[in-house]
């Protein structure tokens, strides 16, 4: 019932992006500036904190390490996207990396959400059921909330 209330910000991100993209590109008013980069950080924030809402309701038992794992794919993919960031914009411009590549893997991103729509309770299920979800009945602990 969490992942609902995604669809409709889904697009709202990679709208910022194009929006900040094009407004470097083209040295157009900082209200573009400020917009584009709202409407990123807002969406950002509010998906990663239903998304993660959603993981620690569908992983309890194993919520520190599903916890490590999200942060380290996070981390990762910000470096890889921007160790050479400066390089891509001087050799192809702000509108097509920044409006273009970047905005690209983000929509990808979120719209990920349309797989776990329909296949989340399946995906969860078969990984319960795989011989991961057996590792973790071995190495998880029952965990206790008051």
């Amino acid at each position: 019932m969490r992942l609902w209330v995604l669809l409709p910000v889904c697009l709202i991100a990679p709208a910022g992006l194009i929006l900040y993209g094009f407004t470097a590109e083209r040295n157009l008013h900082w209200i573009g500036y400020f917009a584009g980069v709202a409407m990123t950080d807002f969406v950002s924030y509010f998906y990663f904190s239903f998304v993660l809402a959603y993981a620690v309701d569908s992983m309890t038992a194993n919520t520190a390490e599903m916890l490590i794992a999200m942060n380290l794919g996070k981390q990762a993919i910000s470096f890889g996207m921007g160790i050479y960031l400066l390089d891509w914009i001087l050799e192809h411009g702000y509108a097509k990396i920044i409006g273009g590549a970047f905005c690209a893997v983000l929509a990808v991103n979120n719209l990920a959400v349309l797989i776990f729509l329909p296949f989340g309770k399946k995906i969860r299920s078969g990984l319960y059921n795989s011989w991961l979800g057996a590792l973790h009945k071995k190495t998880s602990k029952g965990v206790e909330v008051a």
